[in-house]
């Protein structure tokens, strides 16, 4: 990201930020998985692939687009917040009711 040792200072707000974040992805995920009656693990799956590159990911490539950063940094970004989408649709959609 082209930052020094010395610029990155240790804070919990990323942390704290990305965890809201991951709950209020999880609560809406878990509205679709309920009005579009998504059962079992694959259709859960299957759900979460397409928010996660659907919506996740494509709103993160235009981050990357203006702040000129490299794609590998964002396939990496992007690649685990698609695959934490995918576990959470696997989860709501899968777990017995």
């Amino acid at each position: 990201m082209g930052k020094t040792p010395e610029e990155i200072e240790p804070s919990p707000m990323p942390f704290v930020v990305s965890f809201f974040a991951a709950g209020i992805t999880a609560t809406i995920l878990a509205a679709l998985v309920a009005t579009l009656g998504i059962m079992g693990y694959a259709a859960g799956a299957l759900l979460g692939l397409i928010v996660g590159l659907g919506f996740v990911a494509t709103s993160m490539s235009s981050d990357y687009a203006f702040c000129g950063r490299r794609m590998s940094l964002f396939l990496i970004q992007s690649g685990y917040r698609v695959t934490y989408v995918v576990i959470m649709g696997v989860v709501l959609a899968g777990w017995p009711a």
